[in-house]
């Protein structure tokens, strides 16, 4: 059963991040890069939170004025730009809650060499599409421009000319005219795209095709410390034993064995175990423990399986609690039935009510039932009270609750309005009768 009133403050909150992150990324594409100035904040990576939760990570400073905007008054450097590496985000200064956290993500740049185009004239014109990028890390982008002639489409070639854990840096390349719209001048395409965006084996070989020396275990340990850097676990697990098998590494395998293990507890710690606290946030109780029971856990540390097992008790003891509330609720409403405590009208709530319960009660709505829970055993509350705050909480929320049987016995049809307007994209104008007045029913 879906709770619509925490629906409508999630989307609500969502949609006002989703506002500002469109709005200042919006306006950083407009009026591009400000000269950084010296100030208060300096342009060192760190981490920035705002008063409504959205968080920021890159090189911060501020600035006195955007674009064309006028300055302030005073002089003073009230806007803050975050650039992190791929967009420059503005905001105002006091909207950031302080205090502002160090960067914890290492963006070293790896370079990568290729035949970049060297000429400066800026590309312009309708990007139409990109295709998909190849062992070298070479992708075609399509433009289309306005001539006298009418649309003309010309086709260029980029490259992956940096990589960081953040980001990947493409250019235009200066490759022989071997594609339809190639033999159009050149343009400089810079563009930065995010590194997750690339796929791995893209990745993997453009940075493998930068090895100079291929039997030097540290140009190939340089590749898995790229994964470690970006967090991607499995890819650098993957590096780390494909270094093992490599014939001549025989004298450095115990090495990458211990390695092997350190970067497993930051796997378990800062990938597995982030996604069990997601999902269980999300109310994927299931699957929260599927992936507690399932990820392997040899060679863990104690601490990392302390924190496995906890996770396990919790979603274990709280499904008992689901079974242990609905059991109790079900004997309250059997002791409220033999004592004739409620009309018909009023049972049929009451059986809807334990119906929903068998079917939807889980761990992840279990706090709907708070208020009750916190009540059950008042021996001084009539049963009817009891049974009424744990249907308006069920259905409003718990911090909602209320013990006035009259008031919640009109809370289901209005639940069932509200989700028949919800799922129906025309239910006002479809559903519900608009009463029509002729000129001479209105007042003069």
């Amino acid at each position: 059963m879906a709770d619509h009133s925490d629906r409508r403050a999630f989307l609500f909150r969502f949609a006002a991040n989703l506002k500002l992150i469109v709005l200042v990324t919006v306006v950083g594409f407009l009026f591009g890069s400000p000269a950084k100035t010296s100030g208060q904040l300096s342009g060192i990576p760190k981490v920035v939170t705002l008063l409504n939760g959205a968080q920021f990570e890159g090189e911060i400073y501020s600035v006195p004025t955007v674009g064309g905007l006028d300055p302030s008054p005073t002089g003073q450097k009230r806007v803050v730009v975050v650039d992190d590496g791929m967009r420059l985000i503005f905001f105002g200064q006091n909207r950031i809650s302080p205090p502002l956290g160090d960067s914890v993500q290492d963006n070293s740049a790896i370079p990568i060499w290729q035949r970049v185009y060297p000429g400066d004239s800026p590309g312009f014109g309708h990007v139409t599409g990109f295709g998909p990028f190849d062992e070298h890390g070479h992708r075609t982008m399509t433009v289309q421009t306005r001539e006298s002639g009418g649309i003309r489409t010309t086709t260029y070639i980029q490259g992956i000319t940096e990589i960081t854990p953040r980001h990947c840096e493409v250019k235009t390349l200066s490759i022989p005219n071997s594609i339809p719209g190639a033999d159009r001048p050149m343009r400089d395409w810079t563009m930065r795209i995010a590194t997750n965006s690339v796929p791995v084996e893209v990745l993997r070989s453009v940075l493998r095709s930068q090895i100079k020396d291929y039997q030097s275990p540290s140009e190939h340990l340089q590749i898995a410390e790229f994964f470690l850097k970006a967090q991607r676990y499995k890819q650098a697990l993957n590096e780390l034993r494909l270094i093992q098998r490599q014939s001549g590494f025989e004298d450095i395998r115990e090495e990458i064995e211990l390695r092997r293990k350190s970067v497993r507890q930051s796997y378990a710690r800062a990938s597995i175990l982030s996604e069990i606290r997601l999902r269980l946030e999300s109310g994927q109780t299931d699957y929260a423990l599927l992936l507690a029971e399932k990820f392997n856990k040899d060679g863990l540390a104690g601490e990392i399986l302390a924190e496995f097992m906890d996770i396990r008790n919790e979603i274990r003891n709280k499904a008992k609690l689901v079974e242990q509330t609905r059991t109790d609720i079900g004997k309250l409403i059997s002791a409220t039935t033999q004592a004739n405590l409620l009309d018909q009208k009023q049972l049929e709530i009451v059986r809807r009510f334990q119906n929903e319960l068998e079917t939807d009660l889980n761990t992840s709505n279990l706090s709907r039932l708070d208020s009750y829970q916190q009540l059950a055993n008042d021996q001084g509350m009539k049963v009817d009270r009891k049974i009424a705050i744990a249907i308006s909480g069920w259905l409003t929320g718990s911090i909602n609750a209320i013990d006035n049987f009259a008031v919640v016995q009109s809370m289901y049809p209005v639940r069932d309005i509200a989700e028949e307007f919800l799922s129906t994209a025309n239910s006002m104008t479809t559903k519900l009768e608009r009463p029509s007045f002729s000129r001479k029913s209105l007042p003069t």
